[in-house]
């Protein structure tokens, strides 16, 4: 997919305060090996903790930028992580590593469904590093995230992709996940997006 232009905020947020790429880098990209060439990688699946905060917020800047074309206003992001972070009333975070380095996130949130009297947990924030990616990392974290959800009044899960990304849907129905019989509609407050691009 293409990334388009910077998405412009409705409040706040410049490009301005917004860290520049090689700074992203020197937060998460801690391993320089050519890991495509390892015939296996070693993923270990954690829940995340507050001190995960910048490598998290990084993550996530780096999925709208690939995913939407969208550049996310850094300050606000990172009160949005750190917010989930500190509250697990409104969802956790897990993290992929791989000797001890991050590789991979997704976030859930919860949803109540009064007509399954239970829990649906929604796969939000999904990333996995370019170099790690078709090697197990997202399937490890699926398999966590089922693990977790036993015995926990979990009726289902759920995620939302968008629409031009075809790489994630592939990914996500090897996962065993299908499409919904439901279009998604929003008004968003805070992101405004090319409405040509939808």
């Amino acid at each position: 997919m293409t990334i388009r232009q910077e998405s412009r905020s409705r409040r706040g947020g410049s490009a301005a305060s917004y860290p520049p790429v090689a700074t992203l880098g020197e937060i998460v990209d801690t391993q320089s090996s050519a890991v495509n060439q390892r015939e296996s990688v070693r993923i270990q699946i954690r829940r995340a903790q507050p001190k995960d905060l910048e490598t998290i917020v990084a993550f996530n800047a780096r999925l709208a930028e690939e995913s939407e074309g969208v550049r996310l206003d850094w300050a606000r992001l990172r009160s949005g992580v750190e917010a989930l972070l500190r509250d697990e009333t409104r969802g956790f975070y897990l993290l992929a590593e791989s000797d001890g380095s991050p590789i991979g996130q997704l976030a859930l949130s919860y949803e109540w469904s009064d007509w399954r009297n239970g829990l649906f947990w929604w796969l939000q924030s999904v990333y996995v590093r370019p170099e790690y990616r078709r090697q197990g990392v997202l399937n490890a974290l699926y398999e966590r995230v089922l693990e977790l959800a036993k015995g926990r009044n979990v009726c289902g899960i759920r995620l939302y992709v968008e629409r031009n990304n075809l790489g994630a849907q592939a990914a996500y129905r090897r996962l065993g996940l299908e499409p919904t019989v439901f279009e998604m509609y929003e008004r968003d407050f805070v992101i405004e997006r090319d409405p040509h691009s939808k």
